[in-house]
């Protein structure tokens, strides 16, 4: 037990949590009734539209963002280009390094 924090503390953060919990699971519902998207691949298509810049972003960004390892990242931009919401491009200084941007439809 951390002594710094007091009983409402932690009151507080049980409410945070609940409140973020019944926030995730409404979001879960509407986007696969509505948008037939995941909540990663749903957090994927935000995250490329706010940090994407010009050039998208790079599979290891976005799977720092993300939080997920590289590889899952990979299978989930797959997904997303066969919806045709996300396009994949090399680097143009290493081609190694790969971009991942948004599309019109994404």
């Amino acid at each position: 037990m951390n002594p710094q924090l007091l009983p409402d503390d932690y009151e507080a953060l049980a409410n945070f949590r609940y409140a973020m919990r019944k926030f995730l699971n409404f979001s879960r519902r509407a986007l696969a009734a509505e948008a037939r998207l995941t909540p990663e691949q749903y957090e994927a298509l935000l995250a490329l539209k706010a940090f994407g810049g010009p050039n998208g972003m790079t599979i290891r960004q976005l799977s720092e963002r993300l939080q997920v390892k590289h590889h899952s990242v990979v299978s989930l931009v797959d997904k997303l280009e066969r919806s045709r919401f996300v396009r994949r491009e090399p680097g143009i200084d290493d081609r190694r390094t790969v971009y991942a941007s948004l599309t019109a439809a994404g």
